[in-house]
């Protein structure tokens, strides 16, 4: 394998996208979603059914970081959580089972470092883009408010939490896809970098070319094809 793969930006956007809204994580949150990533999992076995997820106490976790926090002990914030660090706080944030699908075609892992996941499945990366594209999935105006359309979806719009890596630019980046643009069928993607999404034409060099959408978040359209050349992983539920 080779060397490990970060995923940067905010870690915890997924909490609030799957309350039916979202808004930038920083300060305190950020924070503490790098201390659950690089510290928390690497000392505790995370939940991981459904029971235990249902079950499972974050105020112990939130205790435990505050103790760290008043020790004085460093929480790593210069990069982004790897892939099965991302899988384990993204779980324990949705409180649901999730599995996790691998794109194939330039996914590192193998059996050996998944080993603390308990879901998952390696697809092609037309495979992975056929699911985002489903019937079922909703077909959102971009340009109406998608926040409001995000709302009244309700359940009805699952919202997934998606790794993306642009090989050539050794970047790695985490966003949320949260539907289909309904006339075009590009896919719609919430990415919360604070500017331009990493995902436009002249902040990756693997040439995906996003369209803003406008609104007051930070949403974002690709086409199936751009997706598909940097998707590496995306978080669904099992």
């Amino acid at each position: 394998m080779k060397r490990p793969i970060h995923f940067s930006g905010k870690v915890g956007p997924i909490s609030d996208a799957m309350s039916g809204y979202s808004r930038d994580v920083n300060g305190m949150m950020q924070d503490f979603y790098h201390y659950m990533g690089h510290v928390w999992v690497q000392n505790f076995d995370p939940p991981q059914s459904a029971d235990e997820l249902a079950h499972f106490d974050i105020g112990e976790v939130i205790g435990r970081y505050r103790a760290h926090q008043t020790a004085g002990k460093p929480i790593p914030m210069d990069k982004g959580l790897g892939l099965v660090s991302s899988y384990l706080v993204t779980q324990i944030v949705a409180s649901t089972p999730l599995v996790c699908l691998l794109n194939s075609a330039i996914a590192q892992e193998d059996a050996s470092t998944t080993e603390r996941m308990a879901r998952v499945r390696f697809l092609a990366p037309q495979d992975l883009i056929a699911i985002l594209l489903k019937k079922s999935r909703a077909r959102l105006n971009t340009h109406k408010d998608i926040g409001d359309q995000i709302t009244r979806w309700g359940a009805l719009c699952p919202m997934y939490t998606t790794l993306i890596y642009d090989e050539e630019g050794d970047m790695g980046h985490c966003i949320v896809q949260v539907g289909v643009e309904n006339k075009s069928e590009r896919l719609i993607i919430w990415d919360p970098w604070p500017l331009r999404s990493l995902l436009c034409r002249e902040n990756n060099k693997a040439g995906v070319a996003a369209e803003a959408v406008a609104s007051d978040e930070p949403f974002w359209t690709v086409s199936p094809a751009e997706l598909a050349s940097v998707l590496y992983a995306i978080f669904m539920p099992a």
